[in-house]
């Protein structure tokens, strides 16, 4: 590993964040884009919903932060919710005025739809259901020639030189190895689907910048809120083929059983749009009693006009819509927790920053309110920027930082594939997961000496080896945390009990 780049600011991640991100400091001198993969190879490319924003007149901006409240279980930071409605529609303003191809009618009024915890109609879209298609070649097309892409990299490890440089390790391609020796790093590498079966994610998407927080001593939060979508379509496998954009739903398709029962009746007012966490449960009460589930669309006649990339996904899948059924199954959709962040995207080393996905403020508590996701890219995106342009040297000086000694990587530890890590992480983080399936899970990671991965040097190791190091040191810290807040929550019932029992007063 011989070659080194040097670049004042590094943008990890390509999807809409890092773009929007890279946007707003395109003029910055030494900026770089890293891209693992092609545009087409993020989570945003494939999202189906849209941009959630008040521009109705009889809507307003208090419904809208107590429907993200309220989807989170009011578990949300309340600053970082308000920051995200009342800058959104900035935001948004900003980027119909930079020329943001969105959805209208033939009056030139912006199409809005409506969508799962949402009390008025306030979804933004573009071409039906493929708003991440068109945003993210939007952005693609602005930047270019604007900003230095740095096409089929990967962000491996980070490390803190003496000098206070941040080094990071690359994954170029055919796998060779290089370094960027940077001032700034912007972590905006998406979520952790990829750890998982069933998702709707890309499958890159596996929590590297997890496995990189961890080794860099980076604070973490609520990595254990991992939300399930409702409706992934179902593939005569059993296995997932892609989203089915709760937008259909929207339009009044119902989830039903076999024999055609709805699935929702009975179990929350707003039905088949009520929060994402409760649908998916509900789903998955009816999966563990035997039943196969369908999402019911006989009643939306321009189904192929509204929903163009659903229908090829089904097309793709060997589904067909025409039939009025479309077979659906629950699957990991969102990483509500991630690095730990304040209201600028600033984690706690100076210098570097998360967005998007990769980040947690606290905005989305314990279930993301739908399409609020491409909102977040855009005001946390300008927040980040805005804060990075006002840093000064002494503030991001990061020579008095202890750098943390990494061990070498002991041959005698074998790294287990992906497939049995999915289906480790599956089975002790699923919907509806148990104390004892974490503690097996852990107890399996244990047995396998891969918690002395959570620290080790990657210097040497191959780049086939350094992926799997990421994805099972993500894996240990994810089910950590989900342990760790699963004996928070039961000494917190115990300590309840305890007061009740003895007529002392309980906050809840």
């Amino acid at each position: 590993m011989d070659t080194i780049i040097e670049r004042e600011c590094i943008i990890c991640g390509s999807g809409l964040a890092g773009l929007m991100t890279a946007y707003h400091l395109k003029d910055m001198n030494g900026l770089a884009l890293l891209s693992a993969g092609t545009p087409e190879e993020t989570n945003s490319f494939r999202a189906q919903g849209g941009i959630a924003c008040v521009t109705d007149p009889a809507d307003n901006l208090e419904s809208h932060v107590h429907d993200t409240m309220s989807a989170g279980h009011f578990l949300n930071d309340p600053s970082a919710v308000n920051c995200l409605v009342e800058e959104g529609v900035q935001e948004v303003r900003e980027w119909i005025r930079l020329g943001l191809p969105l959805d209208q009618d033939r009056f030139g009024r912006f199409i809005t739809g409506q969508e799962g915890a949402h009390s008025f109609k306030r979804i933004l879209h573009a071409g039906g259901d493929q708003t991440g298609k068109v945003f993210t070649r939007y952005l693609a097309s602005l930047l270019d020639g604007e900003v230095e892409t740095l096409h089929q990299m990967k962000l491996i490890d980070a490390t803190i030189e003496p000098d206070g440089q941040l080094l990071l390790d690359i994954r170029g391609p055919l796998g060779r190895m290089l370094q960027i020796r940077t001032r700034y790093l912007i972590l905006a590498t998406g979520g952790i689907g990829g750890l998982f079966e069933q998702s709707s994610n890309h499958p890159d998407m596996t929590g590297t910048a997890i496995a990189i927080a961890k080794r860099l001593g980076l604070r973490t939060r609520d990595l254990h809120l991992i939300q399930y979508h409702p409706t992934l379509l179902r593939g005569t496998d059993g296995t997932a083929k892609g989203l089915v954009s709760e937008a259909v739903r929207g339009e009044g398709a119902r989830i039903v059983t076999e024999d055609g029962t709805q699935v929702m009746t009975d179990i929350h007012p707003l039905l088949d749009l009520a929060p994402r966490d409760i649908v998916a449960g509900a789903m998955y009460e009816k999966e563990r009693q035997g039943h196969k589930l369908f999402l019911d669309i006989t009643m939306i006649k321009n189904f192929k006009q509204l929903f163009p990339q659903v229908y090829r996904i089904c097309k793709e899948a060997g589904t067909h819509p025409e039939n009025g059924f479309l077979p659906v199954m629950t699957g990991v959709h969102f990483h509500m927790g991630g690095i730990r962040t304040d209201l600028d995207g600033h984690t706690a080393i100076p210098g570097i920053y998360a967005v998007g996905e990769t980040a947690s403020s606290g905005v989305h508590g314990a279930n993301r309110l739908a399409s609020n996701a491409l909102l977040e890219c855009m005001v946390f995106a300008k927040r980040v920027a805005t804060h990075l342009q006002l840093a000064t040297d002494s503030s991001i000086d990061r020579r008095s930082l202890q750098k943390q000694e990494r061990t070498p990587l002991s041959p005698q530890v074998d790294l287990p594939d992906l497939f049995k890590l999915k289906r480790l992480m599956t089975t002790s983080l699923g919907i509806h997961h148990r104390h004892e399936q974490i503690h097996y899970a852990l107890k399996e990671l244990r047995a396998l000496d891969l918690y002395k991965l959570t620290n080790v040097s990657l210097q040497g190791v191959d780049a086939h080896s350094c992926d799997l190091i990421n994805q099972w040191t993500a894996a240990c810290e994810i089910l950590q945390a989900a342990l760790d807040a699963y004996e928070s929550d039961q000494t917190k019932t115990a300590n309840d009990t305890y007061r009740r029992q003895n007529h002392e007063s309980v906050v809840t």
